[in-house]
């Protein structure tokens, strides 16, 4: 049996440790909000944010939508129908925006199935979504942020960290 050097030992540990980073980087991503270049907006929830400029700038052209994401669909084919009624100028900036919402929507879903095929694939996610209310999202964000048991003396200290606290105490 071959011995190993204590400095081929120390790279071993460097080296499954910098995997091990960037594996942990990856999942972080994943959870991060939007780049600062992303073509809407870069609130925590980028979908929500989609539909609100189309809806104050279709507001100054005498257009009243009503609020919520069930109605962007509708507010979006009224736009990209030929017959419009909008302004040729006004309606090409529409497209282009909603152009922008359907691209981030697209990345926001394959994001999405990213984060749900990892889910399925980790021990600790799989049981963290048994617990209602806690699905793919919250699973690996708290399996990719969260520190080892051992950081914490109590569950209410871990209840604590993830921002859980008692009411009216």
């Amino acid at each position: 049996m071959r011995a190993f050097s204590d400095r081929s030992i120390r790279r071993f540990v460097a080296v499954s440790l910098s995997v091990v980073l960037v594996c942990t980087h990856a999942a972080l991503a994943q959870h991060s909000s939007p780049p600062a270049n992303a073509p809407i907006g870069t609130a925590a929830n980028p979908k929500r944010i989609a539909p609100d400029p189309l809806r104050g700038l279709l507001a100054e052209h005498g257009w009243v939508a009503p609020k919520g994401l069930s109605h962007a669909g509708a507010m979006m084919a009224k736009i990209e129908d030929p017959g419009c009624a909008l302004p040729p100028s006004a309606r090409d900036v529409f497209l282009v925006m909603i152009g922008s919402a359907k691209a981030l929507d697209e990345r926001i879903g394959l994001l999405d199935r990213e984060i749900t095929k990892r889910a399925r694939e980790d021990e600790t996610a799989r049981r963290l979504m048994t617990i209602p209310g806690i699905g793919p999202i919250t699973a690996t964000a708290l399996v990719a942020l969260t520190p080892p048991p051992e950081s914490f003396r109590k569950g209410r200290d871990f209840a604590a960290w993830v921002g859980l606290t008692p009411l009216g105490g």
